[in-house]
């Protein structure tokens, strides 16, 4: 995307920002993603992933707060509901590439707020639900990665 900077002291700073991304990349054990990726079965993956966070995330959030509870549900629900509108609009031939896009930022944006919720558990499910957010948290690079 910056390749087109003349600046050659831009260029090294970009170089270090995307050399430290692929060191928390790989300290993360997030893998580099495909060049070619399924963009339909990437997003029905993100869905899978998300109602299996919404049945782990019911058995611990029964032991919190109605308000807390209440809103994670919520969190969870509009993640599910953005990636399942992703989903339709992939489907959708041709699809907009700037919609997918867009609705892929809202996908984004949405995840972190349920990640903020869900890295407070502490009960026996927070294994669970980190092996979850991992595999969202891969997807989700490979959907920014496949739509830029």
């Amino acid at each position: 995307m910056f390749h087109t900077v003349e600046s050659p002291a831009a260029l090294q700073l970009l170089d270090k920002v995307d050399n430290s991304i692929n060191a928390l990349r790989v300290s993360l054990r997030i893998e580099q993603p495909s060049e070619s990726i399924d963009l339909a079965k990437l997003v029905v993956s993100l869905e899978t992933q998300s109602t299996q966070l919404s049945v782990i995330a019911e058995q611990w959030l029964a032991t919190e707060s109605p308000s807390f509870r209440q809103s994670t549900q919520n969190s969870i629900r509009d993640f599910s509901n953005t990636a399942h509108e992703l989903h339709r609009i992939i489907l959708m031939r041709p699809a907009s590439p700037a919609l997918v896009r867009t609705k892929s930022s809202e996908l984004f944006d949405s995840w972190f707020q349920v990640h903020e919720k869900i890295s407070r558990c502490e009960t026996r499910e927070k294994f669970q639900l980190q092996e979850t957010a991992v595999r969202i948290t891969q997807m989700l690079m490979d959907l920014r990665y496949a739509t830029k």
